[in-house]
């Protein structure tokens, strides 16, 4: 006697819903797990330019760079030493206290795209941790 291994309708149908069920709940996922890996670049990159800016600092008699609203990646680049690659944010070096012109804050600005557009991280010359406004970073 031959058993006949053969698959039914119902079970194709079973198997296409509970693949669609967890296709679903991923995609609903998707985002915020983008979102938290652009967040890396931002960190990543501020922790480049507060390393670089301790070496300026070194260098340049107790002054840091600064340049704002908005930095080039050129004008980083060339004034800091380092290769800043960003596509995500757009980024802006000032000075802590603007009145005695000590210290710095590095800020990322996260460009008008995705769950945390226009959201900001931003490291200071002090070495704590990054500060940031979206809470998927």
């Amino acid at each position: 006697m031959m058993m006949d291994k053969s698959v039914t309708l119902i079970e194709i149908l079973v198997v296409v819903v509970i693949v669609g069920v967890l296709a679903a709940l991923s995609l609903n996922q998707y985002p915020a797990f983008t979102e938290r890996n652009i967040g890396k670049e931002a960190r990543t990159n501020l922790e480049v330019i507060y390393h670089a800016q301790k070496r300026y600092n070194l260098d340049n008699r107790g002054l840091y760079f600064t340049c704002a609203p908005s930095c080039a990646k050129t004008i980083i680049n060339s004034n800091l030493g380092i290769e800043v690659q960003y596509s995500n944010f757009s980024y802006s070096i000032t000075p802590r206290d603007p009145d005695k012109k000590t210290g710095f804050i590095a800020t990322a600005t996260r460009n008008p795209a995705g769950i945390c557009a226009n959201k900001k991280m931003t490291l200071t010359d002090l070495d704590g941790p990054p500060e940031k406004e979206c809470a998927q970073w």
